[in-house]
């Protein structure tokens, strides 16, 4: 009987270590991965085109991979360790604070009136927008 009991423990305190370090930090962190998609800028005055340069390549890494190599970026997750699934990604993962950087400065800006208006960004003639996919 004690023998058992003293199974059922270890086993408990290992489930606990499990859920501690691997699925509790899924719960507060975001999934999938961020995607450039072929897309023209609205004529009506709700959005905003930002037009990439070297610097906002060098500045943000991952818009590289995202818009002139086409690749799927993935966004922060406790699985981040692991290697890209195929070659259609990137060997980038961006971090919290880079995602928030790319959400409010390539996807979305936000204006005086609390509002938030959608962002095209132009490369080299092409427009496309960032997206945020789950997977």
């Amino acid at each position: 009987m004690r023998q058992a009991l003293r199974y059922a423990l270890i086993f408990l305190v290992s489930l606990a270590l499990f859920s501690a370090f691997f699925i509790l930090p899924m719960v507060g962190e975001s999934s999938g991965y961020l995607v450039a998609s072929p897309s023209s800028p609205l004529s009506e005055s709700s959005s905003v085109v930002v037009h990439l340069t070297e610097e906002d390549f060098a500045a943000h890494p991952a818009l590289h991979d995202l818009v002139v190599e086409g690749k799927k970026v993935r966004r922060p997750t406790a699985f981040s360790f692991l290697p890209p699934p195929g070659d259609d990604w990137s060997a980038i993962v961006l971090s919290r604070d880079e995602e928030q950087a790319l959400w409010w400065t390539y996807m979305f800006v936000q204006e005086e009136n609390d509002t938030h208006v959608s962002v095209f960004l132009e490369y080299a003639g092409t427009y496309c927008r960032l997206a945020p996919s789950q997977g």
